[in-house]
């Protein structure tokens, strides 16, 4: 499959009605709904995880609060995520000299893009052991919801309830999901260029590092090279920014 740079020729995704719900369009665009998916919202969680089944998960800040404070909360929730990623876990991240380079080889699952904004996550990842989407959430947002409570001098909740998850069931759902995630910052105005946020796997994906959070892998195969990649990121922040501009007309 060849995925084109060229946003009018993008392709249509055809989304299945249990796991996504319209809620609006923009008939001035030149292609009609083609690129709705924006502005969908997630149906009901999904929780029969498949094993070798990619999901977009996604989790907000209670009442649309921050998730993180400054760098030293945005390291640590990844982090977090690092080390809950782990089937085997000697001790609670707190009491562990835990760092990436000590990840372990067993996974529960694959992370293959991230994007962690203000108040919420976009995490897309594909399991690899039985139970290990729900575990792993529950430990993460458990342990990392300690964490910036201890550190914020705060008690209750952190997150919006429990997070969602929608399969994802199509090569183009893949790559426009991904895409989604890492033109967020951009699009919400908190940075310049997708590889400029720290706390996006999108600079692991251009600059390919030794050791690294994520497995772009799945995403990255659908590619010719790193420039068709870049173009079919960057080709449609101008899009998702005129989306964000109007957002208020068609979500209530």
């Amino acid at each position: 499959m060849s995925i084109s740079s060229n946003p009018d020729s993008t392709p249509t995704i055809q989304f299945p009605q249990h796991s996504l719900t319209p809620v609006g369009c923009i008939p001035e665009t030149p292609d009609g709904c083609k690129r709705i998916w924006y502005i969908y919202i997630m149906a009901t969680p999904q929780r029969n995880f498949l094993n070798g089944q990619i999901y977009h998960v996604v989790n907000r800040g209670v009442d649309g609060r921050r998730i993180f404070m400054d760098a030293i909360d945005a390291s640590h929730l990844l982090k977090t995520l690092a080390y809950y990623q782990q089937q085997l876990r000697s001790t609670r991240l707190s009491l562990s000299n835990f760092e990436l380079a000590d990840r372990g080889p067993q996974l529960r699952f694959l992370i293959i893009a991230q994007c962690v904004m203000p108040n919420h996550i976009h995490w897309i990842i594909k399991q690899l052991d039985d139970s290990g989407i729900r575990l792993g959430m529950s430990d993460i947002f458990n342990s990392y919801t300690r964490y910036f409570n201890t550190r914020h001098k705060r008690v209750g909740h952190l997150f919006q309830g429990t997070f969602r998850a929608v399969p994802i069931e199509s090569d183009e759902q893949l790559v426009h999901t991904v895409r989604y995630a890492f033109i967020n910052p951009v699009v919400a105005g908190l940075s310049d260029d997708p590889g400029s946020y720290h706390w996006s796997s999108y600079s692991e994906v251009i600059q390919k590092p030794k050791i690294s959070l994520t497995d772009p892998s799945d995403f990255c195969a659908y590619f010719s090279d790193t420039d068709q990649l870049q173009s079919f990121v960057l080709d449609q922040i101008d899009y998702g920014r005129s989306l964000e501009s109007i957002k208020h007309l068609t979500l209530e």
